[in-house]
């Protein structure tokens, strides 16, 4: 009985452990800096969803109290939005105050009003100018109070209470604080 060797060819050991490695250091060196940016836009676009829904609570209340001055007396002070000086119901988490300022009469058209609306975060009894530097939604609008056909206010017939609106500027800024 003759025993025969066989032998091994010893340049090939180990490559397969060493392939492994190669293979294993790749992927973490990809999949580190994914997880990282993957992190991050989770945690803008969380952010990105609160700035647009305080942006989004701004437009709805300037909507409301732009319709509700529409439909008041010239002659009506500019209230405040919401009414009562109180935190209010939150519109997806935020209150938001609309106030606003009448602007005079112009010579060019004694029958309408001028109104700039402001609408910030709410932070009642804050005078007017706090909330005009503070504005996430500035609107100006003009009411034409004169009923069609009319040429003054002379019967009562004659006031139309918002017969015509027009949005002179909107402007939407940045809620980012």
């Amino acid at each position: 009985m003759t025993r025969t060797r066989i032998s091994c060819s010893r340049s090939e050991s180990g490559t397969a452990l060493i392939l492994a490695l190669v293979f294993v250091l790749g992927i973490g060196v990809v999949l580190v800096p994914l997880v990282s940016l993957a992190g991050a836009n989770i945690l803008n676009t969380t952010n990105l969803r609160q700035q647009r829904s305080v942006e989004f609570s701004a437009d709805a209340a300037m909507d409301g109290a732009i319709e509700t001055v529409r439909h008041e007396s010239p002659t009506t002070a500019c209230p405040t939005f919401p009414l009562v000086p109180s935190p209010g119901a939150p519109v997806d988490g935020v209150v938001v105050q609309v106030q606003c300022l009448e602007a005079p009469v112009s010579v060019l058209d004694p029958f309408g009003r001028n109104v700039e609306f402001d609408a910030c975060v709410a932070k009642f009894g804050e005078p007017f100018s706090t909330c005009q530097s503070l504005a996430i939604v500035r609107a100006e609008v003009s009411f034409d109070d004169l009923a069609t056909g009319c040429t003054d206010f002379s019967t009562p017939a004659c006031i139309s209470r918002g017969n015509q609106m027009s949005v002179w500027s909107w402007v939407v800024r940045t809620a980012n604080g």
